[in-house]
């Protein structure tokens, strides 16, 4: 952030931003970067404090860095599309906002179900048995009712699909 911060001259003095210019430099030559990359670092360099050095294969960019960290590929052709919408390209005006509501609301489904996949492996190793069996009581009244509803709007998704396929036809 203090680097972005300096990259768009938002800090206090001429002094401090110098200084961190001076800081993400020698970092960047660390990780064989060239001053060209001064953007893309500036966005994606928090990825190398993340990230093994073993494992730092990776780009300074949404599609080869983030998403393939995160293991998230398959959900590439809708951060394409998404990205497209959100950066008002007419896309944004043609679009079939059906589509559309169905794909956002069936990816907030599967993100919700990533991220309680992750709470529960976290909560697991912090919580004693009792509360792991209260928690476990309660994901099988709420987590199968959201599954069920997952499959449902899947399922019309899908129908809606084959009909404007056909239209086209």
């Amino acid at each position: 952030m203090k680097f972005g911060l300096a990259f768009n001259e938002n800090l206090p003095s001429k002094e401090e931003q110098d200084r961190y210019f001076g800081e993400m430099k020698i970092e960047m030559r660390a990780k064989g970067l060239k001053s060209k990359d001064i953007k893309k670092y500036i966005e994606y360099g928090w990825l190398f404090e993340i990230v093994p050095e073993k494992e730092a294969n990776f780009k300074l960019n949404f599609r080869d860095g983030l998403e393939k960290l995160a293991g998230l590929e398959l959900y590439a052709s809708r951060y394409e599309l998404s990205s497209e919408i959100i950066h008002s390209t007419p896309l944004l005006i043609y679009s079939n906002k059906e589509y559309f509501y169905y794909m956002t609301l069936l990816s907030l489904y599967e993100s919700f179900f990533r991220l309680e996949n992750v709470f529960m492996s976290l909560f697991s190793k912090n919580v004693s048995r009792e509360q792991m069996a209260q928690y476990q009581e309660m994901r099988k009244i709420y987590y199968a009712q959201l599954v069920t509803i997952h499959k449902r709007e899947l399922k019309t998704f899908k129908d809606l699909q084959l009909q404007w396929h056909k239209k086209q036809h």
